[in-house]
C-alpha cells in the first residue's frame, strides 16, 4: 500500500471514532439531562406534599381551636344562665342578699322590701299570685320561693318549662328559723356564709334579750294586722309577731293560734295594754288616730294611752335574718310603755 492510501485509511478511522465519541458524549448528555429532570420533579413533588401537611394540620388545628371556644361560649352561656335567680318571698330574697347572692337575683316579687337592692329588683308581683310568664320573661335558672308561693300549679309549670324550683317551709319558731336560713345557704352553694349569717342571727337575738330585760311588768300586748279598715286580724300562736312580743318582755294575750279575724268582743275581752302593728298596716287605717276608731279599740287600756308600737313590717312578719332587731325595737316600746303606765 502506498504512503498516501495509508494515511487516506487512518484519516477515515480516526472521523468515525471521533463521530462515535460525540455521539457518546450526546447520548450520556442526554441522560444526565433526564435524570436531571426526574430529579427535580420528585423534589418539587416531595416539597409540595411536605408543604401540603403542615397547611392540612394547621388548618385542622384552626377548626378545632373554633370549635373548643364556641364549646367555652356555650358553657360559659349556660353558666351564667344557671345563676340567674329569680326569688318570690321577701325574707328569701334578704335571706340571698345576705348571704352574698344578690349579683345573682335578676327579679324578685314585690314582697322583696329589703335590702334596697333587692326592692330594685322587685318587678313581678305578690308571690301569692305569680304569673308563670313573667317569671320565665327574666330567663332564670333557679327560682327560689316561700311556701305559699302560688297559685298552685306555678311550681310545675315552670319545672314544666326547665326551671329549677326550690321552695323553702315557712318557719314557725326560731330553730326553723335558723334552719331555713342554712337551707337557703345550701341551695346556692353558700353553706359556710349561711353559718356565718345564724350567728349572726343568734347574736342579735341576744341582744334583744338583754332589751327584754328591762321591760318590767309583762304588758299586756295583741298584734293587729291590718290592710285597710276591711282586713283585721288578730295574730295568734305559731306566728312571727307572737314570738317577738314574747321575746320582747309582753304577754301575749290574743289567745289564738295562727291569724283570725279580729271581733270587737274579743278585743275587748282580752284587755291589751299595747297594740303592736307594722307600719304598712298603720299606714293602710290612716295613721294612730284611725286606730282607736277601730271597732272596740275605744274600749282597751291601751286606748287610754294611745299606745300602739310600730315595726317594719319585713322584720317583723318574716323571721328573717332581722328578726332580733324586732324584738329589741319592741322591747324599747314597752319599756316606753311601762313608763307611760307609771
Amino acid at each position: 500500500m502506498s504512503n498516501d492510501a495509508a494515511t487516506t485509511d487512518m484519516n477515515s478511522s480516526m472521523a468515525r471514532r471521533a463521530r462515535r465519541a460525540d455521539s457518546l458524549l450526546a447520548t450520556l448528555a442526554m441522560i444526565l439531562v433526564v435524570a436531571c429532570a426526574a430529579s427535580q420533579l420528585a423534589c418539587d413533588s416531595g416539597a409540595a406534599e411536605s408543604s401540603a401537611e403542615p397547611t392540612s394540620q394547621a388548618s385542622t388545628a384552626a377548626h378545632d381551636g373554633q370549635r373548643a371556644e364556641a364549646e367555652e361560649a356555650a358553657a360559659a352561656e349556660n353558666a351564667v344562665e344557671a345563676e340567674r335567680l329569680v326569688v318570690l318571698g321577701g325574707p328569701i330574697a334578704e335571706i340571698a342578699f345576705a348571704l352574698g347572692a344578690g349579683d345573682q337575683v335578676v327579679a324578685a316579687d314585690k314582697s322583696a322590701e329589703y335590702p334596697p337592692e333587692a326592692a330594685a329588683v322587685a318587678t313581678l308581683d305578690y308571690y301569692r299570685k305569680t304569673s308563670v310568664e313573667a317569671v320565665l320573661s327574666n330567663r332564670p335558672g333557679r327560682v327560689l320561693a316561700s311556701e305559699g308561693v302560688g297559685p298552685a300549679e306555678v311550681v310545675d309549670q315552670l319545672q314544666a318549662a326547665g326551671v329549677e324550683v326550690t321552695v323553702f317551709e315557712e318557719p314557725h319558731n326560731i330553730a326553723q328559723a335558723r334552719e331555713r336560713i342554712l337551707k337557703v345557704g345550701e341551695a346556692l352553694g353558700r353553706s359556710e356564709e349561711a353559718r356565718g349569717l345564724v350567728a349572726e342571727f343568734d347574736a342579735t337575738l341576744e341582744n334583744a334579750e338583754a332589751s327584754a330585760a328591762r321591760v318590767d311588768g309583762e304588758p299586756r300586748a295583741i298584734f293587729v294586722y291590718a290592710r285597710g279598715p276591711g282586713t283585721l286580724l288578730i295574730g295568734g300562736r305559731g306566728t312571727s309577731a307572737a314570738t317577738a312580743i314574747e321575746l320582747a318582755g309582753a304577754n301575749l294575750v290574743s289567745g289564738v293560734e295562727d291569724f283570725r279575724p279580729m271581733s270587737a268582743e274579743g278585743l275587748i275581752a282580752t284587755r291589751p295594754d299595747v297594740i303592736v302593728m307594722t307600719e304598712k298596716g298603720l299606714k293602710s287605717l290612716g295613721g294612730v288616730d284611725r286606730v282607736w276608731e277601730l271597732p272596740g279599740m275605744s274600749q282597751t287600756p291601751a286606748a287610754g294611752f294611745r299606745q300602739v308600737v310600730v315595726v317594719d313590717d319585713l322584720k317583723l312578719l318574716g323571721f328573717g335574718p332581722r328578726f332580733g332587731e324586732a324584738v329589741s325595737e319592741l322591747s324599747a316600746g314597752f319599756a316606753n310603755l311601762e313608763r307611760a303606765e307609771n
